[in-house]
């Protein structure tokens, strides 16, 4: 029996950059996980007590248009933040065992940065 996508109303909101609805945005209206191009990155990387920009290489991979940060650390909290000035009081928080899913828009270039109370290790995949 083929999925009824309408059955998924979570998975039809709107775009967060343009505001439009996902399918008219250029994403399908699962997300952009059914959209994974050679190219993509993961890898893991550490969060220490300064600001670190939450990407796998030396620099944001080119056109990527998710971020997915995994905490698989089981007692440290990491925290997100869009510039430097992130700390661990007001970055987004993101749990022992918790992931977040970023859908960026891949023409800004927004650097993603991750603080800690202590140097914590979490999996990383820019998707393009």
């Amino acid at each position: 029996m083929p999925v009824n996508q309408n059955n998924y109303p979570h998975a039809m909101a709107d775009d967060p950059v343009t505001g439009k609805p996902m399918e008219k945005a250029g994403y399908h209206k699962f997300g952009s996980f059914d959209r994974i191009k050679s190219g993509s990155l993961y890898g893991s990387i550490s969060i220490g007590t300064s600001a670190t920009p939450v990407r796998v290489g030396g620099s944001d991979l080119a056109t990527r248009h998710t971020l997915l940060i995994v905490n698989d650390d089981p007692t440290n909290s990491i925290y997100i933040g869009f510039d430097a000035s992130v700390t661990v009081a007001n970055g987004i928080p993101i749990r022992p065992n918790e992931e977040r899913q970023l859908l960026l828009d891949p023409v800004s270039g927004l650097t993603i940065y991750g603080i800690a109370s202590v140097s914590t290790s979490v999996v990383v995949a820019e998707m393009k």
